[in-house]
């Protein structure tokens, strides 16, 4: 994966970013225990970090795996404080679809990327307050 930025603690603190094809390089390292830790908005890393011991040699092959980091938004529907089930639930944005409420008034939407949403209510024969909710994912749940 390209343009992951890639930075270098211990002994020494350096960064850089990977190339076209997902490689990155440290050079003029001295022997030392160093964390290699790889960082990209919307992305996680496996592993998170790695230790590397620098002991004469030069170190390869430190790998990690990137997955898109996905995230959720939930929220309740109620009415005189009570749970209302049965309601639609709209989420437009980035990612569109539908969902309803459960029995206690709650639903969530899950596997979404960062970006603004909106988050709208519907059910015949009420009216909501508010009829639509902002919702911005940026690297947290909502």
């Amino acid at each position: 994966m390209s343009g992951v930025t890639v930075a270098l603690s211990g002994g020494a603190s350096k960064s850089t970013t990977t190339d076209a094809s997902g490689n990155y390089s440290f050079t003029g390292v001295s022997n030392g225990t160093y964390t290699v830790t790889p960082g990209k908005s919307s992305y996680t890393f496996t592993p998170a970090t790695r230790s590397v011991t620098i002991n004469g040699a030069n170190v390869t092959g430190q790998q990690f795996t990137a997955s898109l980091a996905t995230y959720l938004i939930s929220g309740a529907v109620t009415l005189s404080g009570t749970g209302l089930g049965g309601v639609t639930i709209t989420l437009s944005g980035p990612i569109s679809t539908i969902a309803a409420t459960d029995a206690s008034g709650n639903y969530s939407f899950t596997g979404l990327s960062n970006g603004a949403y909106t988050v709208s209510p519907g059910k015949t024969g009420y009216t909501f307050s508010p009829a639509s909710s902002p919702v911005t994912l940026n690297g947290a749940n909502a």
